[in-house]
């Protein structure tokens, strides 16, 4: 074989072919990689996912026994008239409750009302009283004066 430059040119190019081919072969390993992550991630929440349909069904489950156990009960149920033969009775016991306690009501604001009338009168009395003794206070002290007055005058 002969060794002429378009040998070596091949040649060149094949290894920089070679070289690009790993790169892109290193790029793909990469995203496989990526791709391989994101598949556990998937995995990961299909795992969650089903685990929260078995959590679901077991719900399910039990909403269905409970379903089970009302249409059981149903059947001891009272009477549309036995129902508002209760009722009328509750409507007329909550009337009752709510005169009394209206009742109730209207003594407690009369009794409030004259306590707080009451409690007017005496704190008018004690203004009075303060009052009478204030300008009482101020007499006093002027006759005090008066007659430390007179005193030096005199004396």
């Amino acid at each position: 074989m002969e060794n002429t430059d378009l040998t070596l040119t091949i040649l060149q190019n094949i290894r920089g072919d070679i070289a690009a081919l790993g790169g892109r072969f290193d790029n793909l390993e990469r995203r496989f990689d990526n791709l391989e992550g994101r598949f556990d991630n998937l995995e990961r929440r299909f795992d969650t996912l089903e685990g929260r349909f078995d959590t679901l069904e077991g719900r399910f489950d039990t909403l269905e026994g409970r379903f089970d156990n009302l249409e059981k009960d149903m059947h001891a149920h009272v009477t549309r008239d036995e129902f508002r033969g209760a009722l009328m009775a509750m409507n007329i016991a909550t009337h009752e409750r709510f005169d009394r306690g209206e009742r109730r009501a209207t003594e407690i604001d009369t009794r409030t009302a004259a306590s707080h009338q009451e409690l007017q009168d005496t704190i008018g009395q004690l203004m009075a009283q303060i009052g009478q003794h204030g300008s009482l206070a101020a007499r006093i002290a002027l006759c005090e004066r008066d007659i430390v007055d007179i005193k030096r005058r005199v004396l």
